[in-house]
């Protein structure tokens, strides 16, 4: 079975910015894929399976991942009317020049080459829809 990868033909980046955005309300599962670009997401809405490198977990609203190209993941429906997915793109380049502003290499090294992939629950520290927005305000 051939894994798709996003970014190829589905959801590429913008060539100008590196960037992609997308909002995903999702209803079925989300076949296992990888893509060429990192990719941070957080879930807006709803609670579902999420299957990442040979591992499942639960994801619920307010959690937030940083997906690297070569991780495999797909979504499986759980007990829930609404799930929704914020997806921010970026390119590798984006990364390298987000790093060396922040002057913050080693860390983002350590972000990268984890065993998985990094995650953190934001719902009491800021909320996902204003950590977005800010995302988005401050995107090149």
């Amino acid at each position: 079975m051939e894994i798709p990868v996003f970014g190829k033909e589905q959801y590429p980046l913008n060539r100008e910015s590196g960037l992609s955005y997308t909002i995903s309300d999702i209803y079925k599962h989300v076949p296992i894929h990888t893509h060429t670009h990192y990719e941070l997401f957080i879930i807006s809405e709803g609670v579902a399976y999420h299957m990442i490198n040979d591992s499942v977990q639960t994801v619920r609203k307010g959690d937030l991942f940083f997906i690297r190209p070569n991780d495999m993941h797909s979504y499986n429906f759980y007990h829930s009317e609404n799930f929704c997915v914020r997806n921010l793109g970026f390119s590798t380049q984006v990364l390298r020049n987000v790093s060396l502003f922040l002057e913050q290499e080693e860390k983002m090294d350590k972000l990268i080459n984890g065993e998985m992939p990094a995650y953190v629950h934001l719902e009491g520290k800021i909320s996902a829809r204003f950590w977005m927005q800010w995302i988005l305000r401050e995107s090149w």
